[in-house]
């Protein structure tokens, strides 16, 4: 077996690791893995003979946290200009990346990623509404993306394919998760359905941004595309946890 394959089962163990320990190192975590996602982001854009600035997203990502771990609620918001403002910094100062289709995707990735962050440290600190819900996060995102990924992988069952799987997996998973942590289900029910539905918008955005065209019916390249759409779901899950909880 191809020891690179293990590469996202390693990232959910450094996630669930970090989750239990303080939140510096739980900031510190998502940084590293936003770096392993932008550098596999960057390597499939090499692949293809284009540019892409995995720095700038690294950058973008650490602003984030540290915008949410100084600011609380107000980082979130702070970590969208930041990233805008690194992205496109990068551009002026590297002329390489200065053509809209170098740094476009570079920008969404950069936003991707300091939004994703932000909201993860924020759902886990004092500004969160609840005190597991990212616990229940990464056991509604893992459960799901799995049971996608593994269905994905199957011979083709009627009724069944990768897409619903994940996201009635990703449901089943919160509402599960909130009923082992004795949390709101209903609340929770609803929190799950939209991370399903990011996970699922998730899968569009990673053949985009890695094979430059929509391609639902074909796993995307890269060590770890299906971070994609675990980004986009934790971008947008502290306002839902906020709005729902």
């Amino acid at each position: 077996m191809d020891l690179l394959s293990l590469l996202p089962l390693l990232v959910v163990v450094v996630a669930v690791v970090a989750n239990f320990q303080t939140q510096e190192i739980w900031a510190a975590a998502l940084v590293a893995i936003s770096a392993l996602w932008a550098v596999d982001l960057g390597s499939t854009f090499t692949a293809r003979g284009r540019a892409f600035a995995p720095l700038a997203v690294i950058t973008s990502a650490a602003a984030g946290a540290i915008a949410a771990h100084t600011l609380g609620a107000w980082g979130y918001g702070l970590s969208v200009a930041l990233a805008v403002a690194i992205c496109l910094g990068w551009a002026v100062a590297f002329s390489e990346y200065r053509e809209i289709e170098t740094f476009s995707p570079t920008l969404l990735a950069g936003l991707l990623a300091a939004l994703a962050v932000a909201s993860l440290v924020l759902a886990r600190s004092g500004a969160g509404p609840d005190e597991n819900a990212v616990t229940i996060f990464l056991v509604s995102v893992t459960a799901g993306v799995l049971a996608g990924s593994i269905v994905s992988r199957m011979p083709a069952i009627p009724f069944l394919d990768a897409f619903s799987t994940t996201a009635i997996v990703a449901v089943i998973g919160a509402v599960v998760g909130a009923a082992i942590w004795d949390a709101d289900m209903i609340g929770y029910l609803l929190v799950g359905l939209g991370v399903a539905v990011a996970l699922i918008a998730g899968n569009g955005l990673s053949t985009m941004l890695r094979t430059g065209q929509v391609r639902l019916t074909e796993r995307a390249p890269g060590l770890v595309p299906s971070l994609d759409g675990v980004f986009l779901a934790a971008a947008i899950y502290y306002p839902l946890v906020r709005v729902i909880l």
